[in-house]
């Protein structure tokens, strides 16, 4: 072999080590670019060093100093959208977890409110009848009871008055001109005169002056329409009565219930005014149309008040048993339930690589009991899910800068919000909760971090009642999540971010009550959460800031009033 050729053998044998070499060193490099890659899947957070509360999905500046805005790591694996653990995670313990079920028999109880009505179908109005001045009406007051038949005033009448005259003169010939007489002794017949009274009429020989007005109808007078000593026309209505042995109940049933209620469930009644009155009766009757003002819809039954126990107007209270067997059925606690609003999820676990997996799911509802709730979509028989503590694993979830359901609270357009069901809430609803919530603004405005610690629990015990009222459930689920944060704070600042959030939803749901005690003013204060800005409430119209306390006391406008 001759020199030149060794020299092209070893030059070949030179490039193909370092195409090895270079190859071997471009699928590392294409590794950890895969793993880049699978990075890249996750939705990026870029945040502020000196302010965490600013987060963008792209780079850039802080917006309140200005300050280049770093990439937020994970410290937690996986994406964006789940929660992965280790088996000794404190978390654990805070938590329950069970197998999502079909359930055979369904069991629901529902509770109602409504009023005691008369029945229409026995409601009835009387007349005068004919032209005339009422000189006097027996039965003026509501309560009053009428039988068909009976006299109930005196009427002055100059057309019934003359129509008698014609009646005597006309008995002076009836022999002469019977046809005249039978005409004018029946024309009195056509102003409703008896028999008896047209005899008295001929054997006095003298008009009745005031004429006296016999009932129609029988009942018990629910409103008196007119006054003694008027000029009414024909037909003109005097008073109302209505049989009051047969009452309807009406109750107001939301949209979610009506999938439980049927014509024929047993409803079983209590009477706030008095808790020793209680009745069964059965549903007659579901109306076909939703109330677009309440969200409502009517549900009646029909109450036998024979002892007359019962008055209409009076409030009532039903419940509904249901017990429905259904094979197919899939229910869930409700304490698995987050709700955002408009939707619902649960926190579905797993097993993965390194622990246990948590993560979100939407779920479409049906059917709910006091405990329980109908599961028509996102879940299936078998799977496990979060019952107890999903509040613990949603705050865990947004301290490793995973999906929080803390993020969906609304913080923008408070005044101009738009609520998932119109209709309003009674006037002392919301009182204790109201009340707790100004006390801790006062702790906030005094800059008193133990004080202002106490007075959540006094808040956590006030929701215990508003938990299954239906109007405000989302806003109560908020809110309870907002104190599940704040309590993990240790200093002031916490509570003050915490404080803007739980105003947000108490603005919210104090915009579904009509009626207030005292004024209320919703003031703002630009400055707020570095400069974004925050709402509270206040009984006072002068300014008292809780963002600040004394260091910016009075920073802040009024921007609505409640009254």
């Amino acid at each position: 072999m001759s020199m030149r050729n060794l020299k092209y053998l070893l030059l070949l044998g030179l490039g193909l080590a370092i195409g090895f070499l270079i190859g071997s060193l471009g699928s590392k490099t294409s590794s950890s670019d895969l793993d880049s890659a699978d990075m890249l899947n996750v939705p990026q957070v870029w945040t502020c060093s000196m302010h965490p509360d600013v987060r963008q999905n792209e780079m850039g500046t802080c917006p309140l100093c200005a300050m280049d805005l770093v990439l937020e790591h994970n410290k937690n694996g996986g994406g964006h959208n789940f929660l992965e653990l280790e088996p000794h995670h404190p978390l654990f313990t805070q938590i329950e977890t069970s197998l999502v079920s079909n359930d055979s028999l369904f069991k629901a109880k529902i509770n109602l409110t409504g009023r005691l009505t008369t029945n229409p179908e026995t409601d009835a109005t009387q007349t005068i009848l004919f032209d005339g001045r009422l000189d006097k009406l027996l039965m003026n007051s509501i309560g009053d009871f009428v039988k068909k038949g009976e006299t109930i005033g005196e009427v002055y009448a100059p057309e019934m008055y003359l129509a008698q005259d014609k009646l005597l003169t006309s008995a002076s010939y009836q022999n002469t001109h019977p046809k005249l007489f039978a005409a004018a002794r029946n024309s009195l017949g056509l102003w409703r005169l008896t028999d008896e009274q047209i005899e008295m009429v001929l054997k006095n020989k003298k008009p009745i002056m005031d004429f006296p007005l016999i009932a129609d109808v029988s009942g018990t007078v629910t409103e008196v329409l007119a006054k003694e000593g008027e000029f009414y026309t024909q037909g003109a209505p005097l008073y109302k009565v209505s049989d009051l042995s047969l009452l309807w109940v009406e109750l107001d049933a939301f949209e979610n219930q009506l999938g439980l209620i049927e014509k024929g469930r047993m409803l079983e009644l209590e009477f706030a005014g008095n808790p020793n009155l209680s009745q069964k009766i059965k549903v007659d009757y579901v109306e076909p149309i939703l109330d677009s003002n309440t969200w409502t819809t009517r549900v009646r039954g029909v109450l036998v008040n024979k002892n007359r126990r019962y008055r209409p107007g009076m409030l009532v209270r039903a419940k509904i048993a249901v017990n429905d067997t259904d094979p197919s059925f899939l229910s869930i606690p409700k304490s698995a339930l987050l709700w955002t609003g408009n939707e619902s999820y649960v926190f579905k676990k797993t097993i993965g690589s390194k622990g246990m997996i948590f993560q979100p799911v939407k779920v479409g509802l049906g059917r709910a009991s006091e405990e329980r709730v109908e599961v028509l979509k996102g879940l299936q028989a078998g799977e496990e899910i979060v019952t107890e503590g999903v509040y613990h694993v949603d705050a865990t979830a947004q301290l490793y800068a995973k999906r929080s359901f803390m993020d969906v609270l609304p913080e923008a357009g408070l005044l101009e919000r738009v609520h998932e069901n119109g209709a309003s809430l009674e006037k002392e609803t919301l009182k204790p909760l109201l009340d707790n919530y100004l006390l801790l603004k006062d702790a906030l405005v005094a800059s008193n971090f133990e004080l202002a610690e106490g007075i959540l629990k006094d808040i956590s015990e006030s929701l215990k009642e508003l938990e299954d009222n239906a109007l405000i459930v989302g806003n109560i689920v908020n809110v309870k999540t907002v104190l599940m944060t704040m309590k993990r704070q240790n200093d002031l600042e916490g509570y003050r971010l915490g404080f803007k959030k739980l105003s947000t939803e108490m603005v919210s749901l104090l915009k579904r009550q009509t009626e207030f005690n005292s004024t209320l003013y919703i003031q703002f204060c630009p400055m707020a959460d570095g400069n974004k800005g925050g709402f509270w409430l206040s009984r006072e119209e002068q300014i008292k800031n809780p963002y600040f306390g004394n260091e910016m006391l009075h920073c802040g406008s009024v921007e609505e009033v409640l009254k």
